[in-house]
């Protein structure tokens, strides 16, 4: 369970990191080159990725859902 949490921290700081470098690379660039393009599709695919695992580690009920409301 522990594992599985730190797997989406891992890949959602790399979506981070590749928004950040996306943008960094978009104004360097002015545009012109294609590192932010590549940016941007690491960032969709970590995307892709971390909505996938999040399906198969509930299904493998490593993760569990719960409420919004607090109890007690």
């Amino acid at each position: 369970m522990v594992i599985a949490k730190i797997f989406v921290l891992i890949v959602f700081f790399g979506i981070l990191a590749s928004l950040g470098s996306a943008m960094v690379y978009l104004v360097r660039d002015e545009g012109r080159a294609d590192r932010t393009m590549w940016a941007l599709t690491w960032r969709i695919g970590l995307s892709v990725l971390l909505f996938a695992s999040l399906f198969v580690a509930y299904a493998l009920g490593l993760i569990q859902p719960h409420g919004l409301t607090p109890t007690g």
